[in-house]
């Protein structure tokens, strides 16, 4: 699905303008989707991967207390493969719809982490890409439209990233 559409899509299953304030439930996955007061803005739906666990959880730990939506590829403990998208009952982040991805580097890898194989599958569907922690411009800083530095501000740099779209999202439904 083209990046605008998705965006539209998006807007659709939010019901923005709605009204209601309530919470509807994303089949298998236990994910809660957001109906939005008139004029408010929507707080950003965050995939967060990472090198290790602990990284992935404070991170989540961040964007949560930002308002943010935190989606994983895996539960917390869990191996990172398989993913949730192959395992029956759970839901793949992908399928859920998300804003933007980050991925929390707890060490210099020149290479991905196997726990950060979904930043491939959320880059092949055209979402944006947050990279923080140490090293965050190695190896995926060609691709990230926002690098956040260990301490820097990563629900900010994350609502950020998400709100690049959102003209699109405009100018496609007026």
């Amino acid at each position: 699905m083209p990046h605008t559409e998705r965006m539209v899509d998006r807007a659709t299953r939010r019901n923005w303008g709605a009204g209601d304030g309530g919470a509807d439930e994303v089949a298998g996955g236990g994910l809660k989707e957001e109906r939005l007061f008139f004029g408010a803005l929507p707080k950003a739906r965050v995939l967060v991967v990472g090198t290790h666990d602990w990284a992935i959880e404070q991170a989540a730990v961040v964007v949560e207390a930002a308002g943010c939506l935190v989606l994983r590829c895996h539960e917390p403990g869990q191996p990172s493969f398989p993913c949730n998208a192959l395992i029956e009952g759970r839901t793949c982040p992908l399928d859920a719809d998300f804003d933007v991805v980050t991925t929390v580097r707890a060490r210099p890898l020149g290479n991905l982490a196997q726990s950060e194989f979904g930043v491939i599958c959320a880059l092949h569907h055209g979402m944006p890409l947050v990279v923080a922690g140490v090293a965050p411009a190695r190896p995926l800083g060609p691709w990230a439209v926002e690098q956040v530095e260990q301490g820097g501000d990563l629900a900010s740099a994350c609502e950020r990233a998400a709100c690049r779209a959102e003209p699109e999202l405009a100018a496609d439904t007026a």
